[in-house]
């Protein structure tokens, strides 16, 4: 049986003002990211989270980046690639 054919309503819809500052965000963000490429950055999301590392590219929904994170295994880590969501971003430090 398909979704049609159960006149399925939906769980969840996002209100119009709403998915606007997102996309608002996104092509904001989308300068910054393009301007920091290949230089040293610090994240920090909406959660608390803080990522460290060097901006390896971007596209309208991530920015990748390659960390280094020595906490657990030391300076001879090889870089930690990450992709991060930029509807998560809290700030951009670059």
């Amino acid at each position: 049986m398909t979704l049609q054919s159960r006149n399925a309503s939906p769980l969840y819809k996002a209100e119009a003002e709403w998915v606007k500052n997102v996309h608002s965000t996104r092509q904001k963000l989308a300068g910054i990211c393009a301007q920091c490429l290949n230089r040293t950055v610090r994240v920090q999301t909406i959660d608390g989270h803080t990522f460290e590392g060097v901006v390896i590219g971007h596209d309208h929904t991530y920015l990748h980046i390659a960390s280094r994170d020595t906490r657990f295994w030391g300076p001879l880590r090889p870089p930690q690639l990450r992709r991060l969501s930029c509807s998560n971003f809290w700030s951009l430090l670059c």
